[in-house]
């Protein structure tokens, strides 16, 4: 019975994952606001990032080649979780697939989002050391408020959570 314990156990972890990097994905990718709507006609999220930071022409320049090296690194590993993805959900058409199958494939899947996961937070602690003293405070708020706008919604879910004490 321990297996089956530790297969919710690796289901819930892959979940988990799965929700925040999507959500941290597509907020970069898709250059939204936290009200679900784009930012400023023609600006992305570097645009925005910039904006809010206060960067520097020198410092957004520093920006775009870190961001860019970013992407170039990342598109591998998200090739890499895309297929442990696969893999793990292909063991679904097996009728009696053992827990072993299972739990390697799902242990495989969190070891590439591990990997995605670090990724990232390397690349943000970069943009946060071409940060002055004086942006760094924002650059940690900007970073805290995407994070928690992260898991502060339902997944699929677009725009501010809405207060349900308002509701009749």
């Amino acid at each position: 019975m321990a297996s089956g314990r530790n297969n919710k156990v690796y289901i819930l972890i892959i979940a988990v994952l799965l929700i925040s990097n999507g959500v941290l994905l597509g907020f970069m990718f898709l250059g939204k606001k936290g009200n679900g709507k784009p930012f400023e006609r023609g600006k992305s999220f570097t645009d925005y990032f910039e904006k809010q930071l206060g960067f520097t022409p020198e410092q957004s320049v520093q920006f775009r080649q870190l961001r860019d090296q970013h992407f170039e690194s990342l598109r591998p590993i998200l090739r890499e979780v895309r297929n442990a993805k696969d893999s793990l959900f292909s063991i679904m058409r097996l009728s009696n697939a053992p827990d072993s199958v299972i739990d390697k494939a799902a242990e495989n899947l969190a070891q590439k989002e591990k990997a995605q996961e670090l990724q990232s937070f390397k690349h943000f602690k970069r943009v946060r050391e071409l940060c002055t003293d004086e942006q760094k405070p924002k650059f940690d708020s900007l970073i805290s408020r995407i994070i928690n706008r992260s898991y502060s919604r339902p997944p699929g879910q677009q725009g501010p959570q809405k207060d349900s004490s308002n509701q009749r």
